[in-house]
């Protein structure tokens, strides 16, 4: 049981949308959010969840492990979670990787949380052009969208034998 707080009744948890002004000292801000993380601790909370965001100003935690690494030297008793890691910017066996480092880091105090990311609905709405009538957004954020989707990569075929890989690399005309 935590110092001073009555566990047997019901349990607390934050999920926290770190929101700063953009012209706010992110190292100012950053001290208050883990001071904030000290706070919660000594009020009892169970666990806060920490968002990894790449919004270029407003949301600065873009590592949440790093985030609560930090937090966990300064708390005692509060579990925190990755709320959530977004599976698209990391290989997993290397997110994987960091979270087990944290949980032993932390002593068992790191909840591990993932999903994807807004990325498109952010520049679905990036894409707009305000001057055209809204008949014709879709139209132009679909053909703006069509330039920004990944190129497919021609990869040889995924069948063994050293004939089928010399097949394939006299029709693309490569050597070796």
């Amino acid at each position: 049981m935590k110092e001073g707080v009555d566990r047997s009744a019901m349990r607390f948890g934050i999920f926290l949308a770190l929101f700063h002004d953009t012209g706010e000292n992110p190292t100012l801000a950053l001290n208050r959010d883990l001071e904030l993380m000290e706070h919660l601790d000594r009020l009892g909370f169970d666990e806060a969840w920490i968002g990894e965001h790449h919004s270029g100003g407003l949301e600065i935690i873009a590592s949440p492990e790093v985030f609560i690494a930090a937090a966990a030297e300064r708390t005692k008793f509060i579990k925190f979670g990755t709320g959530v890691a977004s599976l698209p910017y990391h290989h997993p066996l290397v997110l994987a990787g960091r979270m087990i480092q944290l949980d032993h880091q932390t002593r068992g105090r790191t909840m591990f949380g993932v999903g994807g990311d807004a990325a498109e609905l952010r520049a679905d709405r990036a894409l707009r052009d305000p001057a055209l009538p809204p008949r014709q957004q879709a139209a132009h954020r679909r053909a703006r969208m069509g330039r920004l989707q990944p190129r497919r990569i021609h990869r040889p075929p995924h069948r063994s034998g050293a004939d089928e890989m010399a097949k394939w690399r006299s029709e693309k005309g490569t050597a070796g």
